[in-house]
């Protein structure tokens, strides 16, 4: 199931407060919100998609086991705003340098996790 886009950016605009209690309000349900401020709400995840988090999360918790100094683990249920930035678009790369936001963290990338 293919995640649901709501444009509603010409009716109303969410401040990172609003949002988050938006997703406070709404535990059960996944949103995430583009940098242009559209609201996406994620489908729950199995099979294939469940897999790639589970990898990721796996990577993630190596890290952040590695490197307690640096970082502390959280999950996708966790609200929290990256660094403001240029927006790079990667395609199928075989991993991703996320050295900006987690030091020393490069995320490895397979098949399976690039769909």
């Amino acid at each position: 199931m293919d995640s649901f886009v709501l444009d509603v950016r010409n009716i109303f605009e969410l401040s990172d407060e609003q949002f988050y209690q938006l997703c406070r309000r709404h535990p059960e349900i996944l949103f995430e919100r583009s940098a242009s401020g559209e609201l996406i709400i994620i489908p729950p995840t199995g099979g294939v998609s469940g897999n790639r988090n589970f990898s990721l999360t796996t990577q993630l918790g190596r890290w952040v086991d590695r490197h307690p100094e640096l970082g502390v683990g959280f999950d996708s249920s966790t609200c929290f705003k990256l660094p403001s930035g240029a927006v790079e678009v990667l395609m199928s790369p075989l991993e991703v340098d996320c050295s900006a936001v987690l030091p020393g963290f490069v995320l490895k990338l397979t098949s399976t996790l690039l769909g």
